[in-house]
């Protein structure tokens, strides 16, 4: 046999496919090395996907029996355990909410439960009440209402010049409606 085939990932065409493993030997190995996991449906290979089920959770999922085999777990057992550690505590939030701005309090019966789910806040420096996800204000943009942080340099002179000039009533800023 050639060089060039051998380096190609071509094996020798005697014992090709000679070190496959069945259906049967596949799940007696399973079963030597994880007790937690069994087989759903038909092993083809090692990198082919099949069906397997964890005893522990009761999830359903298809996997490579190589990944199986080298002691992953439950993919989607994975991803809660993922959220639940990265999910800040009430007093870690508030905590991270006073070094951002000391004047913004959690109104009322506001909890957090998640980076993305608005939670109502209160400033105590100008008195404005809003909704704001735990993420967009814990990424220093404190309140909106004193820190203008969505407003241009021209914007805000505007807005304040006829606040200035009229009344604070009678000028419609972005957060007013009509």
């Amino acid at each position: 046999m050639s060089k060039q085939r051998l380096t190609h990932e071509h094996r020798c065409p005697q014992y090709r496919g000679t070190n496959r493993k069945s259906h049967a030997e596949f799940v007696e190995d399973l079963k030597s090395k994880r007790d937690d996991v069994i087989i759903i449906s038909k092993y083809v290979k090692a990198l082919e996907k099949a069906k397997f089920r964890f005893l522990k959770c009761g999830h359903e999922c298809d996997i490579t029996p190589a990944h199986i085999l080298s002691g992953r777990g439950c993919p989607e057992c994975g991803r809660s355990r993922r959220g639940e550690s990265q999910r800040l505590s009430m007093e870690i939030f508030l905590e991270r909410l006073h070094k951002i701005d000391s004047n913004l309090v959690v109104k009322g019966d506001g909890i957090y439960i998640n980076n993305h789910t608005l939670m109502p806040l209160h400033c105590n420096a100008c008195g404005y009440e809003y909704k704001i996800s735990p993420h967009d204000v814990l990424s220093k943009r404190g309140c909106p209402n004193c820190h203008r942080a969505c407003t241009s340099f021209l914007e805000q002179f505007i807005y304040h010049t006829f606040t200035h000039i009229l009344n604070k009533s009678k000028v419609i800023s972005r957060e007013k409606t009509l």
